[in-house]
């Protein structure tokens, strides 16, 4: 879908093991990707993975301005569970102040104020 549907080039936010299986795949820049050697990386890593966690549509519109990230794609799998604890405490989700429905990837589909769906199909979801 991706090579087919998105402009080669457009820089593309995804969770570190899916941006390695892309990067092999598709002619897109992965803002994080699994070569997690540098200072810097760690740092797009904790604002990217915001993605997987209860922050607002407009900081995360924000985050991906940050990261020059035009694309987001959601892995399901990973929506309901991430182990990726973020140092911006504010956006990690919170047992007890928290309903699933607050999470990014559950959210964009609900309304997606900023975001416009793109894809979907059982394992993931692609927004602009």
């Amino acid at each position: 879908w991706a090579n087919l549907h998105l402009p080669r080039g457009l820089p593309l936010l995804a969770s570190m093991n899916l941006a390695g299986t892309l990067r092999a795949f598709i002619g897109n820049p992965m803002v994080i990707h699994p070569q997690f050697e540098s200072e810097n990386l760690r740092k797009r890593v904790q604002l990217g993975y915001e993605m997987y966690h209860c922050g607002s549509e407009e900081s995360f519109a924000q985050t991906m301005q940050k990261l020059s990230a035009k694309v987001v794609i959601f892995e399901y799998a990973r929506c309901f569970f991430t182990p990726y604890i973020l140092d911006d405490r504010r956006k990690n989700c919170q047992d007890g102040k928290h309903q699933p429905e607050d999470q990014l990837c559950l959210k964009l589909h609900v309304s997606p104020g900023r975001f416009k769906l793109m894809f979907m199909n059982a394992g993931y979801a692609v927004f602009k």
